[in-house]
């Protein structure tokens, strides 16, 4: 298996806004439910910047194995942002959204390299975590396993999606999915060939709809169960896009799902090289970021 390191830089640490963006009730609701609605992060015209950089960025074909390349309302992405399209590295110099970052995962927190933008598609209920245990893996239940996305939708959520649903609180609770697709789907079907159901449901747990803007922060953590917010009726006519960047505290499990998502077949990026550009370290080391490769 690929060793990692994380990249420790020790270098003009973000002053303004500090690692105390967010308040104490505030970090106390993100781990207690296990997400976080932060409001108007951005500006107005910050938000405009990014979805103008993605509509051009998604407005031709991606050539990057591993890709999704979508229509008529199917997912398309992108990854590796920093590497791939240096006109949304100022992020990296976001005051707010890295404060909001540091303000969870702390001082030293760590980015995992599974950075993406989305263009429309609407994934269905899951945990981040539930890849790595149908495998066998279950460092995320360790004590200071802590990861988490940070996502940044440039819609309103609303009846036409735009947003995240999440099950507030399942980050504690077992992965009822992860094992699905074998012991419990098999269970099922026995089940249903000895008349003791009357069919398969599928798994609808009752979800919360963040109602997050145009200019919002949503913070969830990698256990909790959730989707995109489904759109009701015909396909929308606002495009759907968003951005998602892997967090964790700066700790040995930060390189162990880093060894994971390696292993998977999807993720071509990792043959980018480098991962990361010297351009990308130098703007992570003068904002005291710490990059996993």
């Amino acid at each position: 298996m690929t060793n990692c390191r994380l990249l420790l830089v020790i270098i003009c640490p973000i002053q303004p806004a500090g690692t105390n963006m967010l308040n104490q009730e505030q970090k106390t609701e993100f781990h207690k439910n296990g997400y976080l609605l932060v409001e108007s992060v951005f500006t107005t015209e910050e938000s405009a910047k990014l979805r103008l950089d993605l509509m051009n960025i998604f407005d031709s074909d991606s050539t990057f194995e591993g890709d999704e390349n979508g229509g008529n309302g199917s997912r398309s992405t992108r990854n590796n942002l920093w590497t791939r399209y240096p006109q949304l590295r100022w992020l990296m110099e976001h005051k707010k959204f890295i404060a909001c970052i540091k303000s969870i995962a702390g001082d030293d927190a760590a980015l995992i390299p599974e950075m993406g933008a989305h263009k429309s598609g609407y994934g269905g209920w899951h945990k981040d975590t539930g890849s790595q245990e149908s495998r066998g893996h279950m460092f995320q239940w360790e004590r200071d396993f802590l990861m988490f996305n940070a996502a940044i939708y440039l819609q309103e959520n609303g009846s036409s999606g735009g947003g995240l649903d999440v099950v507030p609180g399942s980050h504690n609770e077992p992965d009822k999915i992860a094992g699905r697709p074998n012991f419990w789907k098999k269970l099922q079907q026995k089940a249903l060939q000895l008349g003791l159901i009357k069919s398969i449901k599928p798994y609808n747990p009752s979800g919360y709809s963040i109602p997050n803007k145009v200019g919002d922060l949503v913070l969830f953590n990698f256990r909790i169960v959730h989707r995109s917010t489904p759109h009701a009726g015909a396909l929308p006519e606002t495009t759907k896009y968003a951005l998602f960047f892997a967090c964790s505290a700066n700790n040995e499990h930060a390189i162990s799902y880093t060894n994971y998502i390696r292993t998977r077949s999807g993720y071509k990026y990792f043959n980018d090289n480098p991962l990361y550009t010297d351009e990308v370290k130098a703007i992570a080391s003068s904002c005291n970021l710490r990059l996993v490769e």
